[in-house]
């Protein structure tokens, strides 16, 4: 017969629920002491849990920005190091950098001296166009902020597409996901080189974004050289360069397209 204290310290086993006083269940075999979880386990996880942040996730942002080339290879390799997920990290980097813009301003767009920039046949038609839609310029700005903050993340998510294709086509042995990793993985680093880099905002929107521009060719040099490598470095550096030159236009084009297109959005509606 068992003793009252063996009783009292029996745990449940979570995968059938029978009581037991050994490392594992003695009806289905489950590892019962590893289930059990302290108070401070408990504590910690409900933490994480309501911030959204746990040490898989510092870690994850440390070796993006240190070696973004291994955190790659984990992710090709089924995550065995257990980094956190790279399109949950992706958009949870962009609301917080979108949110870091929203408060220092660094690119601040000014509809009325934009309009003032036109010739004055252009001025006085758009302003036509404006009173007629009863819209003033502030209300304008407002929107606009709003709206391309919003979209942001989306168009940079968009772009992960045609990004990977041309990556395929640098590497045909990975599948089209690896290649997606690897995009949305090295986005997520240059977000948090910029974060990191966001007291350089002070100084104004130029120097950050030359610093930025700079750490961003850097992310993706040290990821083509790591991973996409051609038969010589002269190769892969031209590999580098072709790749940078795509994505630049690419980003322009479609950056280009959305802040028309939210302009008028912002002007009608």
């Amino acid at each position: 017969m068992q003793s009252y204290s063996a009783i009292a310290t029996a745990r449940a086993c979570l995968e059938c629920g029978a009581l037991n006083t050994t490392r594992f269940c003695g009806e289905c075999g489950a590892p019962v002491a590893e289930q059990t979880e302290s108070a401070r386990q408990m504590l910690r996880e409900s933490v994480a849990e309501l911030v959204g942040v746990d040490a898989g996730v510092l870690r994850t942002i440390r070796d993006l920005v240190l070696r973004p080339v291994a955190v790659v290879r984990s992710y090709w390799a089924g995550n065995p190091a257990g980094y956190a997920r790279p399109m949950k990290l992706f958009f949870v980097l962009a609301g917080a950098y979108l949110l870091l813009l929203s408060i220092a301003k660094p690119f601040d767009f000014d509809w009325e001296q934009l309009i003032r920039s036109q010739p004055a046949e252009t001025s006085a038609m758009i302003e036509r166009f404006m009173a007629a839609q009863v819209v003033t310029a502030q209300v304008v700005n407002d929107r606009f902020h709003q709206w391309m903050n919003t979209l942001m993340p989306v168009i940079s998510a968009l772009l992960l597409a045609p990004l990977a294709w041309m990556l395929r086509r640098m590497n045909p042995s990975q599948p089209y996901a690896n290649h997606l990793l690897f995009a949305a993985s090295i986005t997520n680093s240059i977000w948090i080189v910029c974060i990191l880099m966001s007291p350089l905002m002070l100084l104004g929107a130029g120097p950050y974004t030359a610093v930025a521009q700079i750490a961003g060719c850097a992310l993706y040099g040290m990821g083509i050289f790591g991973l996409y490598p051609a038969r010589t470095r002269t190769r892969t550096a031209l590999r580098l360069g072709g790749f940078l030159l795509a994505d630049f236009v690419l980003t322009m084009v479609v950056s280009l397209f959305a802040q028309l297109a939210v302009l008028f959005a912002a002007m009608t509606l």
